[in-house]
């Protein structure tokens, strides 16, 4: 059996276009894709990026509004004399309640995120993450483990940096190097995106996380090829990891993972899938 200290030969994978252009890989080691061969793009900004990415830092920013909110609320009970002695102190500098709205939603967009993936695969939803965090302003911080890495060629070969518009692609290149290149079970901070990364190698199932996360991608292979990552031990493990309110997104959608997902503790919301799949789910920490 192989070892997970050693890389599976290129010749135990294919590459294979999808229908979106993008491109995947065939296993032959577990006889499935890594993507939907309907597009492995779309599916991953689908999954993981909308349903996943997008809400969590929604639901963030909504908590921190309210809190704003409730902080507007109660200094309105201040004495008109307290109002105005800090009137006076400031002289006529004073923060409306407006104001202070618009500053606490300007600060929203630097809020802190912890991100797990399980199975970094190709990369392509890290990448994704990264680059999008970028955009929102997010203090991002991703985690994922891996036991079968692939290897530089196998990850050249996909040439996802030639999915993004001519001006992103070199940042594209370069979060996707960092991606694969960096050392093992260490913490790293990419300059390009400057989210703080560690990929760790070896088995979930015998994996124990020190953080509590916001938002998990649970994207292994198909329950049907890797039975024992879709057990209800494994996901109460991760509900036990997750912020209460944390949001884990997967493309399997079927009635028995739904169960299980629902006994250990989270709330499952069906979503419509992206093109080739009829849904995808959407569990919450309760």
């Amino acid at each position: 059996m192989k070892q997970q200290n050693e890389l599976l030969p290129d010749k135990a994978f294919e590459v294979r276009q999808t229908a979106d252009g993008s491109q995947t890989l065939y296993s032959d080691r577990v006889q499935e894709h890594y993507h939907s061969t309907f597009g492995a793009l779309q599916e991953s900004r689908h999954i993981f990026i909308q349903a996943g990415l997008l809400e969590a830092h929604r639901r963030k920013t909504s908590g921190l509004q309210a809190a704003g909110n409730n902080q507007t609320a109660a200094t309105a009970l201040t004495t008109e004399a307290t109002q105005a002695t800090r009137t006076t102190q400031v002289a006529g500098k004073t923060k409306s309640a407006e104001a202070t709205q618009v500053a606490g939603t300007a600060r929203s967009s630097n809020l802190p995120l912890k991100v797990f993936e399980l199975g970094l695969g190709t990369g392509l939803n890290a990448l994704l993450t990264m680059l999008e965090a970028g955009n929102l302003q997010l203090n991002l911080s991703y985690d994922c483990i891996e036991a079968y890495p692939l290897s530089p060629d196998l990850v050249q070969a996909l040439n996802f940096p030639a999915l993004f518009s001519e001006q992103d692609q070199k940042k594209a290149a370069a979060v996707l190097d960092f991606i694969h290149a960096t050392e093992w079970n260490v913490r790293h901070t990419d300059p390009a995106s400057h989210t703080r990364f560690t990929k760790f190698r070896g088995d979930f199932t015998s994996f124990e996380p020190t953080e509590r996360y916001d938002l998990v991608y649970w994207d292994a292979f198909s329950p049907e090829k890797q039975a024992e990552m879709w057990t209800e031990e494994l996901f109460a493990s991760m509900y036990e990891h997750m912020e209460t309110g944390g949001i884990l997104v997967s493309y399997c959608a079927k009635g028995e993972i739904r169960r299980r997902l629902q006994r250990a503790g989270f709330g499952v919301e069906r979503l419509q899938g992206p093109p080739g799949k009829r849904e995808i789910i959407r569990a919450v920490k309760l």
